[in-house]
């Protein structure tokens, strides 16, 4: 069997079968690809979209004094009681993707929640589907690491990632106000996005295990 799914790499270890391994997420070319548009007026400084998860509150909580002296949207179920800023909404696909178009930077927040993971509590590291769809899309994305398994799929040329909030600052003054290295570095997470992490790799990444392991013909 092969396994999908955006817990870690190494949860596939903790399978009591023969034959199983980790299959990273992806985006989708026809759904997430955008081209980079560097006239669209970016004024959102920093942008999050997803559940606030306890984990994730957490991190924000730790940003705040950072992200108070910024244009931000966080958006999403639980996020509403921490003020301005901050929205319960939920945003289809498009709208989204249009947000992405309109921010500086994206966060990228993991989560702790386990639905399928209760038995063994495998610490999420994956990166989730989002992180390939917002790079797809052409944001730049700022990681927030608690492993390196990001660097499996991208440089930190591609997405940048920070471990606390001094890291958060610095990427901050890094990329607000300095145009073009935004755009440089979304353009590498987009290429390497199309080049490596479409879910026609992945569909080619297990085909190619299922037979290099005897369990389907060529």
């Amino acid at each position: 069997m092969t396994r999908c799914s955006p817990v870690s790499a190494g949860g596939s270890n903790f399978y009591t079968r023969d034959n199983v391994w980790h299959l990273p997420l992806a985006a989708c070319p026809k759904l997430h690809y955008r081209p980079i548009d560097e006239s669209v007026e970016r004024n959102i400084d920093v942008l999050f979209c997803g559940v606030a998860f306890t984990n994730r509150k957490d991190i924000v909580r730790g940003l705040l004094p950072t992200l108070r002296n910024l244009n931000i949207k966080i958006i999403g179920p639980g996020w509403g009681e921490l003020g301005i800023g901050f929205s319960d909404a939920r945003l289809e696909k498009e709208q989204l993707v249009q947000f992405y178009q309109r921010s500086k930077l994206v966060l990228n927040l993991g989560r702790s929640l386990s639905f399928e993971n209760k038995r063994f509590l495998i610490s999420p590291s994956t990166p989730g589907p989002r992180t390939y769809e917002a790079a797809a899309a052409g944001a730049l994305q700022v990681f927030h690491e608690d492993t390196y398994e990001i660097r499996r799929y991208y440089t930190k040329e591609e997405i940048p990632s920070f471990s606390n909030r001094k890291q958060f600052e610095e990427l901050v003054d890094r990329y607000i106000d300095n145009g073009e290295l935004r755009i440089e570095t979304a353009k590498k997470a987009q290429a390497r996005t199309m080049a490596d992490h479409t879910y026609g790799h992945r569909i080619r990444q297990a085909l190619g295990i299922l037979k290099e392991n005897g369990i389907l013909n060529s």
